[in-house]
Parts: structure tokens; C-alpha cells; sequence
């Protein structure tokens, strides 16, 4: 055992034994509180046992128990500042708090490994060289991760209708079909989005890698696999694909209320910030970027109704849950109604009702983020949304511009024709229709758009030049033989021009990057529709 960790478990064990003591004397102060609740020093003596309790509760593994001591902490300290004896039913309370504590110590500390820290990644691999197969089994397993094996397309179609996976690595030539069917099979299924998708394949052409990103997969790599770049690429993938973790600002001056809701939501998963002092609240609302604003009511030199007004006129936070804490009423009943705030909880508020208050207004504010970034038709990324994203792509290029990356915009040919012949419901359809194609055929992790009207926009990264014109020009192949039908039954065939801008992001910004696809895509529609061209 390492000496560091041997020093740990002494102090641990330290921790133990005087938090045994505190309980005995937390005891005999309740018993003394009943007899005389209106003592003041006895009541500053009891919040310091419990707070000594809180203090190390978690870092020696009773997460738990810094909960319970924190609230009795936090009771005490009410009582003191108003000045008020503990009341029969506070020394209740206070008794059911302790005889938690003693059941939470009596179970022993809870320790957790790395593996039951993080996410456990689920890999499906599929080829039938088993060497191959065995060598990246070894080294998934070293990273932790849970491996399933196939050889067959059919056998890996078995193992995906039991659950789907986090990640599939597949060659391409299987013993009963190819790699890219089962690509487009994953893509079609419930939640066939999510997972991650390599191919990995002794095949090495250029047509190759276009047909990989056309069935969806999300990276290329050629036998011998380099595995190091490949393992790299799926962590990356991975990494972007976890849930990122809710972020809460806390503006509270008062140390322990302030450590009461950092412990609170930390234990329930939450990123907790405390903001303590004015001056640091904007540089912190910027750089930490909250997804909700906790804050007190009566907080020095600014109140919670302001930061509220503040949030809700910047475009940046007008859809930002900003939850109001108070020890008493609002002014009127419906005075954080008035200034936008969206809730507000009396103190002392209980873990339980913190908790829920946070999540329900978290839950809120990202659906309604994700109903405004999406089309409402297409459900593809909004006009607005899109160049967000793209400015993000430009500034990573900037950083990284060895990678291509390419902007395409689509335009489907005669669409007002459609609208005209057969009715803006079918119309409807046929956008609904381009958008669900390119879900299908374009990689999850490039960025899609509805543009406007029927404008579609795309940007595609890692792709040169030459590889993304065959990618389109097979997607436009392909589009233009699905055949639509009208509401009254008619069937008819529509097609799309498309124009092709790579990125060079030392001297483009967003606009002379998308007009220089626009011009190209005019050129196309000039050359005749139904082609794609290059800028």
C-alpha cells in the first residue's frame, strides 16, 4: 500500500472515531435542550458538532451524511440569527437527523472506482479476422470498455436487437454482405443516431472512404489500422456524445448556505459554482456559462430581482431558469413573475424539494433550447443554429487547419413547381423527406440545416474537396430516384443542385465561406439543375 493512501485511511479512520464522539455529545445536548431549549451557547455548540461532521463527511465517503449534518447545520444557524430557542419539534427533527448519521456511519464508508466514476462504453466490434478482432478487443478492454464481437452482418444485427451499443467498429467485406449495409441498418433502427461508427477495412480507395461517410458511419480507416489514431478518434466521438453535465451558479454570500447547496447538487451530479462577492458575478456567468442561476434574494450591493432583470434582457440568457432563495415572502405574491424570475424557494429549503426545483426548470429551459434550434418541419438545426455552429467550426480550423472541411449548399429544383402542382403538403413532405435522407446519409457528427425555405446547408469535416463532390453527387444520384407521392396518388421524382465551398480559415469568415458555396450552387442551377459543382 502507498504511502499517501496508508496516511488516508488514517485520517479516515480519525474522522470516524470523533464523529462517534460527536454523536454521543450531540446526544446529551438534545437530551439537555429538552429540559432548557432557550440556550443560546448550547445551541452554538451543537451547530459546531454537526458542522464538524459535514465538514469531511464526503471526502471520507459519507456523502450522505454531509446532507443530513448540513441541514441541522443550517437549522441552527436560522434559529440563531433570529434569535429563537429550538422548539420541541426542532430537537425532534434534530434527533431523527442524528439517528440517520449513526445508520449512515454504521454502514461504513462508500468507495468508488475509477470504472463506477465514469461511463462504462459498450463496443460492438464486427469482423471475421480474428486476429484483427482479438488485438482491438485487447485494447478496448484496456481502456475499460465492454466489448461484443461478430463476424457476420447477420450475427451483429442479432447482437443490436438485444440493446443498442455506445460504439460499432466494422470492416467492410463480411462473410454475408457488406460493411456499409450494416452501417445504413444501425442508422435506420430507434436510437441508431447515437452510437459511434468506424469502419475499419483493407479497402483504400477514395470511392471507398465517400461511400463509408454516404451509409453514415462516422470515421474511415485503412488495414493495417493505425490503432492508436483510430482509438483516439473513437474516445473523442465518445467523449462528445456524454451527456454534458448541468451546470449551476450559485450567488450566495453566506458560507454555509453556500456550502449546503454546493454539497446538495454536487452529490446529485450537478457542476456547482459559488459566487460570493458582486464584482465576480458577470466574469463568472461568462466563463462558466451556467445552465441555471441560483441566487439569493437579498443579496449585497444587487438583489436577486435584478439579476434577473439583467438576464432577461440579454439574448444570451433570456431562456436561463434564475431560481430566487428568500428567508421570508416576496413583496406580492407574484413578484418573481414580474421580473422574470422563475421560481423561488424559501429558506430553509429542504435537499429534497432543491433537487427537484433544479431539475424541472433545467429539464425546461433545454427543451425549450432545443425546440428553438430546430426547424420545426425538418427538425434539422435552424438558420440561426447553424451559423452558431459553423462560426465554431471556422474558430476549431483556425487552431487545426491541416483538416478540410467543406460547406455545401443544396437547393431543390423546381420546388415551387411542386407546391404549385401538387399542394404545399406535399411540398412539406418532400422537405421532410431531403431532411430524413441526410440524417441518414450524412455523418451525425457533421452539421445539417435547414437554411431556408428549401435551402438545405451542410458542413462536412475531414473531407477533401474531390471527396465530397462524389459524396454529393452520389447523394444527389440517389435522391433524385426516390419517388415521391402526392395526396392523390401521383408519383413524381424531384431532384437538387448543390454548390461546394472548402474552408480556408485564415482568410474566410462565415459569409465569404457560405457565399462562395452560394455562387457555386448558382453556377449549378444555371448549368442546368440537377448537378453539383465546386466553387
Amino acid at each position: 500500500m502507498e504511502e499517501g493512501q496508508e496516511n488516508f485511511l488514517q485520517l479516515r479512520d480519525d474522522y470516524i472515531k470523533r464523529s462517534l464522539a460527536n454523536f454521543e455529545d450531540i446526544a446529551a445536548l438534545l437530551h439537555s435542550m429538552q429540559e432548557e431549549p432557550d440556550g443560546e451557547p448550547v445551541l452554538q455548540q451543537l451547530r459546531g458538532l454537526f458542522h464538524e461532521i459535514s465538514t469531511s463527511a464526503r471526502t471520507y465517503g459519507f456523502p450522505q451524511a454531509t446532507v443530513l449534518s448540513l441541514q441541522a447545520e443550517y437549522d441552527c444557524d436560522a434559529l440563531l440569527r433570529q434569535k429563537s430557542p429550538a422548539s420541541p419539534a426542532d430537537i425532534d427533527k434534530w434527533t431523527l437527523l442524528l439517528h440517520a448519521l449513526q445508520v449512515e456511519f454504521s454502514k461504513g464508508p462508500k468507495t468508488k472506482s475509477d470504472k463506477e466514476l465514469r461511463k462504462v462504453f459498450e463496443i460492438l466490434i464486427v469482423d471475421d479476422d480474428q486476429q484483427s478482432s482479438g488485438l482491438l478487443t485487447e485494447l478496448l478492454q484496456k481502456l475499460e470498455m465492454i466489448v461484443k464481437t461478430a463476424q457476420t452482418k447477420d450475427e451483429a444485427m442479432r447482437i443490436l436487437q438485444e440493446g443498442m451499443v455506445d460504439g460499432v467498429i466494422t470492416d467492410i467485406l463480411l462473410q454475408d454482405g457488406v460493411g456499409y449495409e450494416l452501417v445504413e441498418y444501425i442508422r435506420g433502427l430507434p436510437e441508431g443516431d447515437k452510437p459511434v461508427i468506424l469502419i475499419a477495412s483493407i479497402l483504400s480507395g477514395f470511392l471507398d472512404k465517400v461511400e463509408a461517410i454516404r451509409s453514415g458511419a462516422d470515421g474511415y480507416f485503412e488495414k493495417p489500422v493505425d490503432w492508436e489514431a483510430l482509438l483516439e478518434r473513437l474516445n473523442l466521438l465518445l467523449e462528445r456524445k456524454k451527456t454534458e453535465q448541468v451546470r449551476i451558479l450559485s450567488v450566495e454570500d453566506d458560507p454555509s448556505q453556500a456550502l449546503y447547496i454546493d454539497t446538495v447538487l454536487s452529490l446529485a451530479g450537478y457542476q456547482v459554482r459559488v459566487v460570493d462577492e458582486p464584482k465576480d458575478f458577470e466574469e463568472n456567468l461568462t466563463a462558466f456559462r451556467p445552465d441555471l442561476v441560483l441566487i439569493d434574494y437579498h443579496f449585497p450591493r444587487f438583489s436577486g430581482l435584478e439579476v434577473a432583470r439583467y438576464l432577461r434582457q440579454d439574448d444570451r440568457f433570456v431562456f436561463m431558469p434564475v431560481l430566487l432563495m428568500t428567508e421570508g415572502e416576496l413583496e406580492t405574491p407574484h413578484d418573481h413573475r414580474r421580473i422574470a424570475g422563475d421560481a423561488y424557494l424559501r429558506k430553509p429549503v429542504a435537499p429534497g424539494m432543491l433537487l427537484t426545483t433544479v431539475a424541472a426548470h433545467v429539464e425546461r429551459a433545454r427543451f425549450l433550447r432545443s425546440h428553438l434550434n430546430r426547424d420545426g418541419l425538418t427538425r434539422l438545426l435552424t438558420h440561426t443554429a447553424f451559423i452558431e455552429q459553423a462560426n465554431a467550426m471556422i474558430a476549431k480550423k483556425r487552431r487545426k487547419p491541416e483538416i478540410p472541411c467543406a460547406f455545401v449548399m443544396i437547393d431543390l429544383d423546381h420546388f415551387k413547381n411542386i407546391n404549385n402542382q401538387y399542394g404545399h403538403p406535399t411540398g412539406d413532405r418532400v422537405l421532410v423527406s431531403l431532411s430524413a435522407f441526410l440524417r441518414r446519409r450524412i455523418r451525425q457528427s457533421d452539421i445539417k440545416a435547414r437554411y431556408g425555405g428549401e435551402e438545405f446547408a451542410i458542413i462536412i469535416d475531414d473531407i477533401r474537396e474531390e471527396e465530397a463532390l462524389r459524396l454529393i453527387s452520389r447523394l444527389l444520384e440517389e435522391f433524385s430516384n426516390i419517388e415521391h407521392h402526392a395526396a392523390d396518388s401521383s408519383a413524381f421524382h424531384i431532384s437538387f443542385s448543390a454548390g461546394i465551398a472548402m474552408l480556408d480559415a485564415r482568410t474566410m469568415d462565415f459569409e465569404l465561406w457560405k457565399d462562395t458555396a452560394k455562387e457555386a450552387l448558382q453556377r449549378a442551377k444555371a448549368a442546368g439543375r440537377r448537378s453539383v459543382l465546386t466553387a
